[in-house]
């Protein structure tokens, strides 16, 4: 195994429909923390620091509570919906023979009130995700909830800046394209 500062996991404290058609602005941001929003159509979250702008294909990643901080719709006046995963990080901190030890451990993920690009193959992890959560009570209970958490993160922050490009940062793709030049030329 590596060492232990790369032995991560994650657990979902929450996931909810933060706000869709009906809800009515603001939308106060209560958490539990540390929370992703992803929104399908631009919002702006306010708060006492600034005004956080996050557009259709991204998200922002909130590690901590903020004071009087809110969802509100960008550039109309309804909301479309907006989604929230809440959850918590940890490092494996000890190693015994019939032990683990996790800690709490944020210094892995991007900076509070980080905006990042939401990659669309990412879409239909969210979606199982969110339907995994509705299907059952109890948290604890399911390693695939737990799986598709791990996998949503990873995809998501893995991709910390925002590329505008069409060029793909999947090597699967990259290399299927090589290849196919290689051959052709």
């Amino acid at each position: 195994m590596g060492e232990s500062n790369e032995m991560l996991t994650y657990e979902l404290l929450d996931t909810m429909l933060l706000a869709d058609e009906g809800t009515i602005s603001p939308v106060v941001l209560a958490g539990p923390f540390p929370m992703v929003i992803i929104p399908t159509q631009p919002v702006s979250i306010r708060a006492e620091k600034g005004i956080y702008r996050i557009g259709k294909g991204q998200f922002v990643l909130l590690l901590h509570q903020e004071q009087d901080i809110y969802l509100v719709p960008s550039d109309r006046e309804d909301f479309a919906p907006v989604y929230s995963i809440s959850f918590n990080s940890y490092r494996l901190a000890k190693r015994e023979k019939d032990e683990l030890l996790y800690v709490i451990d944020l210094t892995h993920l991007p900076a509070h009130g980080q905006i990042m690009e939401f990659p669309r193959y990412a879409e239909g992890l969210l979606k199982n995700l969110l339907e995994q959560f509705q299907r059952t009570q109890n948290l604890n209970t399911t390693p695939k909830l737990h799986l598709l958490l791990h996998e949503l993160l990873d995809t998501i922050f893995e991709r910390k800046s925002i590329d505008n490009s069409f060029v793909t940062n999947d090597q699967a793709i990259q290399q299927a394209v090589l290849l196919w030049l290689i051959c052709w030329f």
